[in-house]
């Protein structure tokens, strides 16, 4: 009795195990980047950065591409073209062509969030042109997988919060939070390589323009805390003159200091005044790095320092925010600020569409220095 239990215990998992479809690895190709382009009549371009593991080859890394009605007719298509299946479990990274991000990317948004074979660690980001032509530097230039090699790019700038590092899953939550735009990373290329050179301000799902990437530091500290961040600010000369070492005078007379900083803590706080008002407090202890002068350090040097930094932080979120109110979006996100502060907490997106561009938003800088190095 117990042989024949044990039969038939082998025998299910033997009829199990044959249910659960298996492909061998040398005839899948793991895709690892997928780029997305608009063509002429709406025909959606994919470009496919895969790797395909073919035994007797050393070059795995391969780029594929298709053309279809929908994004998955698209990757049929692209299918045709090699002699193995396509496997899009492994997608780290979705890039969208300046022409699809224009149009709207949530048709391609759903589909990947639909796919439960897809993982939500996904990055988004877009090209400044087509999205084929930077995935197609894999056959020029990059010896690596170019898949990786853009992934890479977007993790080593994330890391220290100097970039947004947006997921699938970030980019929906903003999506659908009334009160808020997302924001994507904007590659271009540069004799050839790709580089992350902007930001890409999205009105819901529709790339609306772009801003510089000096900003980011600036949407970072009001979308979250930041620490260990590498800080750069410009300060007219004329307040430290005197405080110069008698032999870095030099003839000419500089108009600029460029300082460095380490942010050891910068954290912000937002709240609504009413009248479409807004009081934005920011708060920032700094280490000073670097000084392109010979500035002798003293207390009094330090408050200066604090008070000509914390005037130029001000004038660039002023900029900052009157670029985003002709683009009319929203990263900041003072329309949930706004939505939680009305008695039902109801807040259409068109009503916010109509009003985000006549706010008025009062940014209060609170700058400390808290220590500095040896400044050569």
């Amino acid at each position: 009795m117990r042989y024949i239990k044990w039969l038939n215990i082998a025998l299910v998992c033997l009829l199990l195990a044959s249910c659960i479809p298996s492909h061998d690895i040398e005839r899948l190709g793991v895709i690892n980047s997928r780029g997305v382009d608009l063509g002429e009549e709406n025909i959606y371009e994919t470009t496919l950065a895969i790797y395909q593991f073919e035994g007797e080859s050393k070059d795995t890394a391969k780029i594929v591409a298709g053309k279809g009605k929908s994004i998955k007719g698209a990757l049929k298509d692209a299918n045709n073209e090699t002699n193995f299946m396509l496997a899009p479990g492994k997608i780290q990274l979705e890039l969208y062509g300046r022409k699809a991000a224009e149009y709207g990317i949530l048709p391609f948004i759903e589909t990947l969030y639909r796919d439960a074979n897809l993982p939500n660690t996904s990055y988004l980001a877009v090209s400044d042109g087509d999205a084929k032509d930077i995935i197609r530097i894999q056959e020029k230039d990059i010896s690596m997988n170019i898949g990786k090699f853009l992934h890479g790019l977007i993790e080593e700038n994330s890391t220290p919060n100097r970039f947004p590092r947006v997921m699938l899953p970030n980019f929906i939550r903003d999506f659908y939070d009334i009160g808020v735009d997302p924001i994507l990373p904007l590659f271009k290329l540069n004799k050839d390589v790709p580089k992350l050179s902007a930001i890409a301000v999205m009105q819901d799902d529709k790339m609306v323009g772009e801003i510089s990437i000096d900003n980011a530091i600036l949407l970072n500290m009001i979308r979250k805390s930041v620490r260990a961040k590498w800080l750069e600010v410009s300060l007219p000369m004329e307040p430290f003159e005197k405080f110069l070492e008698k032999d870095t005078i030099v003839q000419q007379r500089r108009d600029t200091l460029h300082t460095a900083y380490n942010i050891l803590r910068g954290k912000s706080n937002t709240k609504y005044v009413g009248a479409m008002k807004f009081e934005t407090e920011v708060q920032l202890d700094l280490e000073l790095v670097e000084i392109s002068e010979k500035v002798i350090i003293s207390p009094e040097v330090e408050k200066i320092i604090e008070k000509e930094v914390a005037k130029e932080l001000k004038k660039k979120y002023e900029k900052l925010l009157s670029d985003l109110k002709e683009l009319n979006a929203d990263p900041f996100g003072y329309g949930v600020i706004y939505r939680i502060n009305q008695k039902d907490g109801h807040l259409k997106n068109k009503e916010w569409r109509e009003k985000f561009p006549n706010i008025e938003v009062d940014y209060k800088l609170n700058v400390r220095l808290v220590r500095h190095g040896t400044i050569d």
